[in-house]
């Protein structure tokens, strides 16, 4: 019985979510099952979503049936556009409740304005952490055919991706260990599978997404100095909720890899897919290519988690310190940075004229 799973893809136009879409069409399919084609302009004019039914993961003989959502590029090239295809996708995402968001970026291009460009798109992104869905970024290095014929070649690969992607402000959308890199073509399929089996077994809580003018109202409501303190607690008392939920996720790993381990009947039983599925998705900074449901591969997976409770638990601290020495000077501090980024979300959007009223008003409530 095959287990299924719905992602749902983002990004910006011309970065090949449907060409990605297209690597799990069957071999004998008539045409693309999502359309691509050449040019800069988005060719994906609404969500549609596809089920790919008992999609083979690779080395677990378990199957997945995949719904596989494609969405339209944005920011679309009018900012009307941009902003009702982005409310939109948010809406769709908060009712359907997919297994994962997955962030699709193509840096092969090498622009060097590229850095700033998705620095300001990641503050949109950011918006889908509220919904406690599982989230990735997937490294699309479309059309690519070249292969490394050893380990060392894949890792120099990385490395230079991973920096060049350094600046894309990707810790707005989600952790380090949760970007997967496609070197070329033959891997894209496997790399959004690894993200699938990690999205399943993954904890999320239940939280939505705000539309644009949700974003809106909330970002000017903190620009009024009476709210600016409790919004400012509010913010850090939210952070650490979300990171009691991440450790709460780490340590219910811990144990069931513990119980695997030990090879009881009632741990075959309680883990069964699901750590096939852990396995198998795990990043590559924790092994996730080792043999799978393997003592050692679980051990990687466990240390995997320890490492991360430890961090974690460090970042807690410093959110609740903060918490405790909170002054008068920090929620405008707070304010000024929010302002920032609402400044930084008009851009991406391109709303030009309502970036120039925002900062007039913005003068007057500081002065």
């Amino acid at each position: 019985m095959s287990v299924e799973a719905e992602v749902v893809v983002i990004g910006m136009a011309r970065v090949g979510k449907s060409y990605v879409g297209n690597c799990f069409e069957r071999e004998d399919a008539p045409e693309e099952t999502f359309q691509t084609k050449e040019g800069i302009e988005s060719c994906t004019s609404g969500i549609k979503s596809v089920l790919f039914k008992k999609v083979e993961v690779p080395g677990t003989g378990k199957a997945v049936d995949l719904r596989y959502t494609d969405t339209p590029g944005f920011p679309d090239s009018d900012p009307e556009n941009s902003v009702l295809i982005f409310d939109n996708i948010v809406e769709y995402i908060n009712d359907k409740r997919p297994e994962a968001i997955i962030w699709v970026i193509n840096p092969s291009k090498k622009d060097p304005e590229d850095g700033k460009l998705y620095n300001r798109f990641s503050l949109l992104m950011k918006e889908f952490k509220k919904t406690g869905i599982f989230r990735a970024v997937l490294i699309n290095n479309q059309g690519s055919k070249r292969q490394f014929g050893s380990m060392s070649k894949k890792k120099k690969a990385k490395s230079a991706y991973a920096t060049q992607i350094s600046g894309y402000g990707i810790e707005n959308f989600t952790n380090e260990d949760h970007i997967y890199y496609s070197y070329y073509d033959d891997l894209l399929k496997e790399e959004v599978l690894k993200i699938v089996c990690r999205a399943i077994v993954s904890e999320s809580s239940h939280g939505k997404a705000r539309t644009f003018e949700d974003i809106r109202s909330e970002y000017e409501g903190h620009f009024l100095q009476s709210t600016l303190e409790n919004k400012y607690g509010d913010s850090l008392k939210s952070d650490v909720a979300q990171i009691n939920c991440d450790i709460s996720y780490h340590k219910e790993t811990i144990e069931d890899l513990n119980t695997a381990m030990a090879g009881t009947p009632a741990g075959a039983g309680a883990i069964g897919v699901g750590l096939a599925f852990f396995s198998f998705g795990l990043s590559d900074a924790a092994g996730a290519t080792v043999a799978l449901i393997s003592n050692v591969g679980m051990l990687f997976a466990k240390q995997d988690s320890e490492k991360k409770i430890r961090i974690l638990n460090e970042r807690k601290e410093e959110k609740e310190r903060k918490l405790q020495s909170l002054n008068l000077e920090d929620p405008m501090k707070f304010a000024k940075k929010e302002f920032g980024e609402f400044c930084t979300i008009l851009k991406a959007l391109k709303l030009t004229d309502e970036l120039e009223k925002l900062k007039l008003r913005f003068r007057a409530l500081t002065n």
